[in-house]
């Protein structure tokens, strides 16, 4: 089916929203000259990346005599548009087929049209392993990531939480968290929040320079946690039974505290042992069959799965829209893999 652009795309029109990061946010910048004709310009933020990379489709530079610009969009370059006209001249969306893709842009306003093309080279090393280390400090389970580095829980009597450069597997430090049993980290940009069973059932907000409690609030206790996520709003914490046998779930949870749903674990029996978020999708691990899972958060349908050989406890989204993942095997590693 034609579409190399996931459609789904919630489509974040940045010029209208006002999230766009970019100075020239603008629909249009006439120049005030008489001659000057329609100049379509469009930017591509990043023009690399993976089927998980949030890309932003800019073509607000474009200039014209008039600021009444719209524009429509051919997402892969086929000679047939995709879009209607539309004044939005930015948004954000995800690749989700192709190698090299070409996006064109055609601009208007009341009696010009001019076009203008970007590419955009997406990553199709579906499961490729791009980077793999030792970890040099304790053998943690879950992980996550967050500025720029990655927080392995380590259960131990006192607990740890190891704060490791993923280039090297080292430790560069170490915090001490709240609790006995931290089974699960997520990072929301400031705060660390880590997930305990044992420890009056709870999830905590952290400082993560001192370690010290923020807030806390109780969870939905069935079995052992099985990671935590954060998707920009709220918070996820994995379960995962004892049993092998015994379903896990995925808890969702405002940052008070409010269980706002429950999602069924892909694979249906499979236990949850590690999650993230992608912006879009929930990463599920999977240890016991090897494996990773992309869910839709709202259904828990299985998008797509990647097998890991020696696949610990826990997955992490990077800041390059790649997996971090825990293996065992002669020592334990850490392994950055293509979604």
């Amino acid at each position: 089916m034609k579409r190399s652009v996931l459609v789904a795309l919630a489509f974040c029109v940045v010029a209208t929203a006002g999230i766009c990061t970019l100075s020239s946010c603008s629909s249009s910048s006439p120049s005030g000259t008489d001659d000057t004709v329609v100049e379509a310009d469009l930017v591509l933020t990043p023009a690399t990346g993976t089927i998980i990379t949030d890309v932003l489709f800019d073509a607000s530079g474009s200039t014209s005599r008039t600021r009444a610009l719209e524009c429509r969009w051919d997402f892969d370059g086929d000679g047939t548009w995709d879009t209607s006209w539309s004044s939005d001249m930015s948004f954000e969306a995800r690749f989700s087929d192709g190698d090299t893709i070409t996006v064109v842009v055609e601009v208007r306003d009341d009696d010009e049209t001019d076009q203008a093309e970007a590419q955009f080279i997406l990553d199709k090393r579906h499961g490729h392993i791009v980077s793999d280390v030792q970890v040099t400090g304790p053998s943690a389970t879950v992980l996550g990531w967050g500025d720029g580095c990655v927080w392995r829980p380590q259960w131990s009597t006192p607990a740890v939480i190891c704060e490791t450069d993923p280039t090297t597997g080292a430790d560069v430090d170490t915090l001490m968290p709240p609790s006995q049993w931290p089974s699960g980290v997520a990072w929301d940009g400031t705060s660390l929040w880590i997930v305990d069973y044992l420890s009056g059932e709870r999830m905590f907000e952290v400082d993560p320079a001192t370690g010290d409690t923020i807030r806390s609030f109780p969870i939905q206790y069935t079995a052992y946690p099985g990671g935590a996520a954060w998707d920009g709003e709220y918070l996820y914490e994995g379960i995962c039974p004892g049993n092998a046998g015994t379903p896990g779930s995925i808890n969702k949870y405002t940052t008070d505290g409010m269980l706002v749903d429950t999602i069924d674990p892909p694979r249906g029996t499979y236990r949850v042992q590690g999650i993230d978020h992608d912006g879009v999708f929930l990463w599920v691990s999977v240890a016991d069959v090897d494996s990773l899972f992309a869910i839709n958060p709202a259904t828990g349908d299985v998008v797509t799965g990647i097998h890991v050989d020696d696949l610990k406890w826990g997955v992490a989204v990077d800041d390059e829209g790649m997996l971090r993942v825990h293996t065992y095997g002669v020592g334990y590693r850490m392994k950055q893999i293509v979604p």
